[in-house]
C-alpha cells in the first residue's frame, strides 16, 4: 500500500513550526505522524486516550484512539508519536486546524490539550462535478449537426407542401 506520510512536531504548550503541507480531498492514504513534546521533551502517551480533533471549513470532525478504529495508534521508542490514518471526513478544501485532547488518569479524567498545527486541503481535480472528455465528442458533434441539417430539410420540406 501507498501512504502519504506528514511529519508533525507538536509541543504541549507552545505554537509549533511546521513545513506547511497539502492533502487532497477524498484520499484515503493520508498519515499524520505526530511526535509530541513538552519543553523540548518527549511526553509519554502510554495508558492515555488521544482524540485529534480537526477543524474544517465545513465543520468539526474527530478521530480517537479509545475507540475500535478510530483511526489513531500511540507508539515510537519513547510513547510519544500519535499516528492519525487521515479519515476523508475529517478534513474538508481550505484550511484545517488540528489539536490533540490527552487523557490520562486512572478513570481518563485529567485532560490536556495540545497547541495547534494546520494543514491545507485542496479539492481533488476529480470529484462528482467533474465531465469527462472522450474520444466519442466529435463524432456527438457531428451527429447532432447531422440530425439538426435533417430537421431543416424537414421544416423546408413542410413549408414546401
Amino acid at each position: 500500500m501507498i501512504y502519504k506520510v506528514f511529519n508533525v512536531a507538536l509541543e504541549l504548550k507552545q505554537t509549533s513550526t511546521n513545513p506547511t503541507f497539502t492533502v487532497i480531498e477524498g484520499d484515503t492514504g493520508n498519515q499524520l505522524h505526530v511526535t509530541v513534546t513538552d519543553g523540548g521533551s518527549a511526553l509519554d502517551l502510554t495508558g492515555c486516550r488521544v482524540i485529534a480533533v480537526f477543524s474544517k471549513s465545513n465543520g468539526i470532525s474527530m478521530q480517537d484512539s479509545g475507540v475500535e478504529d478510530g483511526g489513531i495508534e500511540i507508539g515510537g521508542a519513547y510513547n510519544n508519536e500519535v499516528t492519525i490514518s487521515l479519515f476523508p471526513s475529517s478534513i474538508a478544501p481550505g484550511n484545517v486546524e488540528c489539536e490533540l485532547q490527552i487523557y490520562s488518569g486512572e478513570s481518563m479524567e485529567v485532560l490536556v490539550t495540545t497547541a495547534r498545527f494546520n494543514f491545507e486541503a485542496n479539492r481533488a481535480m476529480m470529484n462528482e462535478d467533474v465531465l469527462q472528455g472522450t474520444n466519442e465528442y466529435p463524432l456527438l458533434v457531428q451527429l447532432i449537426q447531422t440530425v439538426n441539417g435533417y430537421v431543416d430539410a424537414e421544416a423546408v420540406r413542410v413549408l414546401g407542401e
